[in-house]
């Protein structure tokens, strides 16, 4: 998430790789001049959306001029996923004038007119439309062209028939169905462990995987977080550098339930019925108010979402439900 300042207000915008041009909210479309339709693919199928001319964006030192297109959509589901106010997606059409580098170590976006220095090992890029992506060997022998996107909070999403195959194949091993908020409302995905994943010479095993809604597979930022990224849209070149996270076991919630942000609070969605929550009893619903005592922040679900991932912890969860206030004891596994 960075700050940007458009149509006269600093607005939160998450920056996404995946997303081929920008996208704001729909409450700010009366704002701006719309100029058609046009029917983008999302996760969750191909959807029609207002186009409207872009308005300046600005953030740091650099200010993009108005003049493309760009989206309208409700961003909700976006707002829910990560816990905040979202206004909008900051897409290739602008991240493209410049080389991006992200640093989870040093939680730093910075943007340059030229490759920084020392910025680790090189990967030719591939273009699919106006997005980039980079080639994968998934499972030790298949070659697989996956977008770049930081907008997506998974490790790795595949195309639906490869997840299949590999399931098949015995290189996944299918652990539940989750929800997932698309711009086509609300879809089901399956959800995995993928036996290996190699790119360049590093190759990292036992990953978390889902079913991706998208006709191409998605490299998400849970898996480009183990490194220092440096997107060169100028060259075609991807640098990656290893971080403090690059040998970190992945990250799965040991809780079996999801959450979402809902009016500043923490709600659990979408509950494994064979997972720790729904064996301690919470429901779909339910508003976690605390955690072992400390109040839980309603307006950071992502690091909430962290906090949950240590199997064989034991936890207390303080849940209301409707009037009613209980705390509930869960013992978190990766089950």
């Amino acid at each position: 998430m960075i700050s940007v300042k458009t149509l006269g207000k600093q607005r939160p915008f998450i920056v996404d790789t995946g997303a081929g041009c920008c996208v704001f909210d729909d409450r700010l479309a009366l704002q701006m001049k719309e100029v058609g339709t046009r029917r983008v693919a999302t996760a969750g199928g191909s959807v029609e959306l207002k186009a409207f001319r872009q308005p300046e964006i600005s953030f740091g030192q650099i200010t993009s001029p108005g003049g493309g297109v760009s989206l309208a959509l409700d961003l909700a589901g976006a707002k829910e996923a990560v816990g905040r106010d979202v206004s909008g997606i900051l897409g290739m059409t602008v991240i493209e004038q410049h080389v991006m580098r992200l640093s989870a170590d040093r939680q730093r976006l910075e943007f340059f007119d030229s490759v920084p220095a020392d910025p680790g090992q090189s990967f030719e890029l591939g273009r699919s439309g106006k997005v980039y992506t980079a080639k994968l060997t998934i499972a030790g022998s298949h070659v697989e062209e996956c977008v770049i996107d930081t907008g997506s909070l998974c490790e790795l999403s595949l195309r639906e028939p490869l997840f299949d195959f590999l399931e098949d194949f015995g290189s996944i091993k299918r652990i539940r169905t989750v929800s997932f908020a698309t711009a086509n409302g609300v879809v089901m995905k399956k959800e995995g462990i993928l036996d290996s994943l190699t790119l360049g010479g590093w190759t990292h095993k036992n990953l978390v995987v889902s079913e991706s809604g998208h006709k191409q597979s998605h490299i998400g930022l849970s898996y480009l977080s183990r490194f220092e990224v440096t997107l060169d849209p100028f060259g075609n070149r991807l640098f990656l550098k290893p971080g403090k996270m690059f040998s970190e076991k992945s990250r799965r919630s040991c809780l079996g339930t999801g959450l979402r942000n809902l009016n500043g609070n923490v709600a659990v969605c979408s509950i494994d019925a064979n997972g720790p929550a729904a064996k301690a009893g919470l429901k779909d619903g339910d508003i976690i108010e605390s955690l072992d005592g400390e109040d839980v922040d309603g307006t950071d679900v992502m690091r909430l979402r962290r906090l949950f991932t240590n199997d064989g912890q034991v936890i207390r969860l303080g849940v209301r439900r409707g009037a009613r206030f209980e705390t509930l004891q869960i013992r978190l596994s990766d089950y």
